[in-house]
Parts: C-alpha cells; sequence; structure tokens
C-alpha cells in the first residue's frame, strides 16, 4: 500500500499541505463534493497553479463571498501565477464570526464525514485549541479561533483529511520543519518566530524544527497541528518507489528558496518488509531510588514519544542493589531527555551511543467485536502478517461497556486478521 512523505523546507500552513495533497494526485472533486455538505455557509473554494521559484505548484483559497472581498480578489492581480483557475462556489453568507471549539467540533457532526476524518480533525482542532488556551492561561473551550481565521481553518483541515483519505495511504510522514525566522506581528503584540500556539504545538507533537534563513513565520498553528497528528514519524525520507509528487504553494515567492510543501507519495518493497534505521540509547546505573520514583521517571519519557524505556537489575559497588536505566530514543529526543534526566536528579551523568535498528514493516487496522471498533497493530515480514497485538485500551473500554471478558474481546479482534 502507498505512503506519503511531507519535505518542508519553507516550513508548512494548512493551504499548503491541502494543496500539496491535490497535486500529488488526491481526488479534488471529491473533496469539494463533501466540504460542500458541511454546516458552515459563506465561502468558497479555489484551486490555481502559481509559480514558486520556477516550480509549479497548487494554491488552494478560501474567499470570503462578500461584496468587498469579492470585489478585492477580481481585482488583485498575480504577477507570478501562471495557468488557469476555477472556483467551486458555496452558499453566500458573510461570516466573520470568531468561532469556539464547540462550534469547530459542531461542523464534523456530519453523516458524510467518514470515521478517520471525524477523529483526525476533533483531534487536530483540539490541539489548536489546548495551545492557544495554554498560551492566553484560558481553558480550551473559551479559545476564541482568532489567530486561525475560523473558515480558513476548518476547510484546509478537513479538506487535507479528506485528500489523504481519497489517496488510501496506511502511513505517513515528514521531515524536520523549517519555522522561519525573526518577528511576527499577532493580535497579542510583536512575537518571536515561531508564533507561541505554534511552538506549543511543537512541543507537544515533538515536531523537530530548525530555523534557516528565511526572515518571516514559515509554519502556522494550523500547519503544525495538521503534521503533528498524521505524521507517524519526522525525518529523513526512508525511500521507495515514487509514484507521485506535489506541491502546495505558500503566499509569497522567495528568491532563493521555493515556498512549497512537497509531498512524496511512494511504495516501499514489501519482499524485505524490514526498516533500518539509527537511533540512540541511553544507559545509566542508579541505587537510590525506589520503583515509585523510577516509574515515574519512565512517564515522563513516554509522554514525549520515546520508543523505549527499561531497567534491568543490577549490583552495584560495595553490593548495592540498583537498576540499569536504558533508554531508546528518536536523535531528535536528544536534548529534551536529557532535560529530563538531569532535572529529575537521577544521575550525574550517562552513556550515550548511537546504535542501528531493523524493525519490521508495520500497520494499523480496525475491526469490529461486539458493535465496536477495535484497532489492531500489525508486524509484516514479507508481505505476511507475522504479529497481531489489539489495542489495549479499545479492548479495554468495550469489556465495560459490554460486560464481555477482555481476553475474548482481544481474541476476536485478532482473529479477525
Amino acid at each position: 500500500m502507498s505512503r506519503l512523505h511531507f519535505e518542508l523546507p519553507s516550513g508548512a500552513a494548512g493551504d499548503m499541505i491541502f494543496g500539496s495533497l491535490v497535486d500529488c494526485g488526491a481526488n479534488f472533486d471529491y473533496v469539494v463534493h463533501v466540504l460542500k455538505k458541511l454546516k458552515i455557509k459563506g465561502w468558497s473554494i479555489g484551486i490555481e497553479d502559481v509559480v514558486r521559484a520556477g516550480i509549479t505548484a497548487k494554491k488552494i483559497r478560501i474567499i470570503d463571498n462578500s461584496e468587498s472581498v469579492q470585489k478585492q480578489l477580481n481585482e488583485h492581480k498575480h504577477s507570478h501565477d501562471k495557468g488557469h483557475k476555477h472556483f467551486i462556489e458555496h452558499k453566500h453568507e458573510h461570516s466573520h464570526a470568531h468561532r469556539h471549539l464547540s462550534d469547530m467540533l459542531a461542523v464534523l457532526d456530519n453523516p458524510d464525514l467518514s470515521l478517520f476524518v471525524r477523529e483526525k480533525a476533533a483531534e487536530i482542532f483540539n490541539l489548536l485549541a489546548e495551545a492557544e488556551g495554554e498560551v492566553h492561561g484560558m481553558p480550551k473551550e473559551e479559545v476564541h479561533f482568532h489567530e486561525v481565521s475560523g473558515i480558513d481553518t476548518i476547510i484546509d483541515v478537513i479538506g487535507s483529511l479528506l485528500a489523504v483519505e481519497s489517496m488510501e495511504v496506511e502511513r505517513i510522514s515528514a521531515s524536520e520543519v523549517a519555522v522561519g525566522s525573526g518577528t511576527i506581528k499577532c493580535a497579542h503584540g510583536t512575537m518571536p518566530v515561531p508564533a507561541p500556539a505554534t511552538i506549543k504545538i511543537i512541543q507537544k507533537k515533538s515536531i523537530p524544527i530548525y530555523y534557516g534563513d528565511i526572515n518571516t513565520e514559515l509554519l502556522t498553528p494550523t500547519g503544525a497541528a495538521i503534521l503533528g497528528v498524521l505524521c507517524e514519524e519526522f525525518g529523513k525520507f526512508s525511500g521507495g518507489s515514487v509514484e507521485s509528487v506535489g506541491y502546495g504553494a505558500g503566499d509569497n515567492d522567495f528568491d532563493n528558496y521555493i515556498n512549497a510543501v512537497r509531498v512524496i507519495k511512494y511504495t516501499k518493497d514489501i519482499s524485505s518488509a524490514i526498516v533500518s534505521d539509527e537511533i540512540l540509547e541511553i544507559r545509566f546505573a542508579i541505587d537510590d531510588v525506589t520503583g515509585e520514583e523510577l516509574g515515574l521517571f519512565q512517564g515522563k519519557l513516554q509522554d514525549i514519544g520515546i520508543l523505549d524505556c527499561y531497567a534491568l537489575p543490577a549490583v552495584m559497588k560495595k553490593s548495592r542493589g540498583g537498576f540499569e536505566v536504558v533508554i531508546l530514543l528518536r536523535i531528535s529526543d536528544r536534548a529534551r531527555v536529557e532535560n529530563i534526566i538531569f532535572s529529575n536528579g537521577l544521575t550525574l551523568g550517562f552513556r550515550i551511543r548511537e546504535v542501528g535498528r531493523a524493525v519490521l514493516e508495520r500497520a494499523v487496522e480496525e475491526v469490529n467485536v461486539f458493535g465496536h471498533p477495535v484497532k489492531v497493530k500489525l508486524g509484516m515480514y514479507k508481505g505476511k502478517i507475522v504479529s497481531k497485538k489489539a489495542e489495549f485500551e479499545d479492548c479495554r473500554k468495550i469489556a465495560e461497556v459490554t460486560g464481555n471478558k477482555f481476553i475474548e474481546i482481544k481474541r476476536q479482534a485478532e482473529g479477525k486478521l
């Protein structure tokens, strides 16, 4: 099955991600057909070919249908743009009202949206609201989506998810993300790049970033949230057979950089079904902590998404009992893991080395057990399923709701694949 990899040397915004997916082969007519069924009014969507650093890319435009905006649109000239464009009109109703999280989530209560789109969109909207809420010191339910224009955000998020859905991919990854540099003007004053909400999302989703040479904001909150929710991993393109490539344009045309998101649709050779990459291994020994303290430390590491952490019994100096702690992590997570280790005062130092690893191809399938969905993680070798593991939380919730035994739910879920 196909995969997607986003390359982000000029950051990302919601419309750039959406445009890249369409350029890569997503079914735009299908996406628009579903978007037009959403319970929001006062917008039109446009797509056109533009040029960014000499490369043709797709530009998505969400258009307010008010008379003043339409007039500006008709008068606007795109000096660097070429090709044809068409706009799909929607119902005319002027709407600039600020939206709350509940308004965003209400749009998802629509039978025309699949479970995948509803769940992922809800996760993205909640992530945006949580980030804004933490920045401004308020509950996420009270946040006004003023920094991320309401209609634009809804269409960019749901449109991107519908585009992904139409492409039928099994896994999504991305490169490190350029965030730009300098300062930007927000509703609350001049701020350094990345914007406060954006860097909150970067922190929450462990997105690796770099600043680069472009003196402007490159990564928006919506772009960060979409990537953080959709991408299973960040790093170099792991390679494969390229099926198609798409470019999604940003607003400006930079002199020396292509202001676009590039997405690659590709397939992996399932005959090998083994992925090799480089990770870090950290080791240190301790003899003055309790099991509960060690468990708390491991929980903090798991919260930031490390690969694994375990403790081996050890006999220390003077025959004291202790543990050797082993942490496996992505290279991009090194600074945050070091901070947790030292801020908790567990050790004065540790050993660290770069190691290779080989892992089976993985996939997640969803099955139905007693009328409820259960995700099952699969490990595959040479095109064959060699391991199955039903998601614990899914099985636990079904056991509580239905009264059936946990082990029976797990057995049925894994037995369907």
